[in-house]
């Protein structure tokens, strides 16, 4: 869009999106949650443009995702005691998005589709 690119929606749309069986384990969802934190830091930090609009995203999106993993912390703590199953799963995947965040102000890329050797 910056290029000056065009987006469409078009509301008619159907859409068929079949899940496989390996997307529906608590180790994907984390690792998405990760991933997802790390491309959305690592996109801002990229269209930052100058050193130093570079530097600024980095200044505010580091506590942003420090305060995700302390919340997150504090949610699993909160489903600990309270014996909420729910709760510490939403906290441990707030902490790993978190931890995406840090990660990716830092250029530490995490590709979720990469094929390993």
């Amino acid at each position: 869009m910056a290029a000056g690119g065009r987006m469409v929606w078009c509301a008619e749309a159907m859409v068929t999106d079949r899940v496989p069986a390996s997307r529906t384990t608590r180790r994907w969802v984390l690792q998405r949650a990760f991933r997802s934190g790390n491309t959305h830091t690592r996109a801002l930090v990229a269209l930052a443009g100058s050193p130093a609009g570079r530097l600024r995203v980095r200044l505010r999106v580091v506590p942003e995702g420090l305060v995700r993993v302390v919340g997150g912390v504090v949610r699993v703590v909160q489903g600990v005691v309270t014996r909420d199953l729910g709760r510490r799963v939403r906290g441990v995947r707030t902490i790993c998005r978190g931890a995406g965040m840090v990660a990716g102000t830092w250029g530490i890329v995490y590709s979720e589709y990469a094929r390993r050797s």
